[in-house]
């Protein structure tokens, strides 16, 4: 069977397509394409009114879609009527418009047709509604694997890219930590300086000999 279209005005017969949208041919076409596909006996001729092109858009078109535009000095309708006039076996096809004007060329010849609102009903909405599937079922504790720890895994890359930005890591020596004594380091007492004033009153000085003896007494030798 041919389809013969009368393409905008399918278009204006679709729900989801409209005469405003940019490029209302190429969803058209794409729909007859995807229609055309389930049965491979199906063949279809869609004419639009002039556009940027004229005669066969061979990007709408495959083995069994063929979509045309007018040339500027005609129109879709009158390039319907011609071709109901002309074929030869006008019970091949099939026309498809709501136009009475090339409904009524139709009859003439004998040629069935449908108009555009059935048409539209029959080609149904762009994208089918997914199929209700049960919902999956939650796994059970023990089928929950344990979490494991992720270890990141630098790249060559990454680290050029970590050096590129913070430069690299600058060599330090290593201080030598000293031991801390177990009992608390004792003071060194101050020698008594000759020109500081006298000691208050009820604050004892060491003297000189005091202060040698402590300092013998913890190791180490006193000033001379």
């Amino acid at each position: 069977m041919i389809y013969l279209i009368d393409g905008h005005n399918l278009i204006g017969k679709m729900p989801d397509i409209s005469l405003s949208d940019p490029d209302d041919e190429e969803q058209l076409a794409l729909r007859l394409r995807q229609w055309a596909a389930e049965n491979k006996s199906r063949q279809v001729i869609v004419i639009f009114d002039r556009g940027l092109i004229s005669g066969l858009a061979k990007r709408l078109s495959n083995q069994q879609v063929k979509a045309f535009f007018a040339p500027t000095r005609t129109t879709a309708d009158a390039l319907l009527i011609k071709r109901v006039n002309e074929v030869r076996n006008p019970q091949q096809y099939r026309l498809i418009t709501s136009d009475r004007k090339i409904i009524d060329a139709a009859k003439v010849r004998g040629m069935r047709f449908w108009k555009s609102e059935r048409f539209a009903e029959m080609l149904g909405p762009a994208q089918l509604e997914e199929k209700s599937q049960p919902p999956a079922r939650l796994p059970t504790p023990e089928q929950i694997p344990p979490p494991q720890k992720e270890e990141p895994q630098l790249s060559r890359e990454d680290v050029a890219e970590w050096l590129e930005l913070f430069g690299p890591v600058p060599k330090r020596p290593l201080r030598s930590l000293k031991k801390k004594s177990a009992t608390p380091s004792t003071p060194k007492p101050h020698l008594p300086d000759p020109q500081a004033p006298p000691p208050k009153r009820g604050q004892r000085q060491l003297t000189r000999e005091e202060v040698e003896e402590w300092l013998r007494f913890f190791g180490e030798e006193p000033e001379a």
